[in-house]
């Protein structure tokens, strides 16, 4: 078979408008979010039609608008992440930061009502800190039987997501997030 991707469309919930470029309701066609069995039957559905086997499954939805606040933290947390660095702070202290700015920046415009849900877009800044080169590279080292220099690696990347977890976490309990 053939490898492809298979789109589940999620129609963007939390925008109360229905503009033309960004409604999801309107571009999906669809009115709500898939349950886990519609997903299950669209996934089968593609595999039965097609018999290739997945090589992703992509959920499309989000909104133009939350794309452009969500950039806009991007580049705010690149000009943090760039400044601190040149201060010579640890790795891990600076994508805590950067974390915490991310979190900060996606509730500062859910506050004034630019954005809805602050969730995508806090996920989507994120990813910019995610060690994933870190982890390929110390599986690397470790599959090759450089098993220092991959251990090494692996503590690396795992603190450093733990840092990333860590700055989202402290936002959210200032913000009273974490425990009701």
């Amino acid at each position: 078979g053939e490898d492809m991707i298979i789109p589940i469309f999620v129609p963007h919930e939390g925008c109360p408008n229905d503009c033309a470029f960004c409604n999801q309701r309107t571009i999906s066609g669809k009115a709500a979010a898939p349950t886990k069995e519609e997903v299950h039957r669209i996934i089968r559905s593609h595999f039965a039609q097609n018999g290739a086997e997945a090589e992703q499954i992509a959920f499309f939805g989000g909104s133009f608008t939350e794309s452009c606040w969500a950039a806009i933290i991007g580049e705010t947390l690149y000009i943090v992440t760039h400044f601190l660095k040149k201060t010579l702070l640890n790795k891990m202290f600076v994508n805590f930061i950067g974390s915490f700015v991310i979190s900060l920046g996606a509730y500062l415009f859910m506050k004034f009502g630019l954005i809805t849900v602050m969730d995508n877009v806090i996920i989507g800044n994120i990813m910019l800190l995610i060690p994933g080169v870190a982890i390929t590279d110390a599986s690397r080292d470790l599959l090759i039987g450089d098993s220092i220099s991959g251990s090494l690696r692996l503590v690396e990347a795992v603190l450093t997501a733990l840092a990333i977890a860590a700055g989202y976490f402290l936002f959210m309990f200032f913000v009273g997030g974490i425990i009701a």
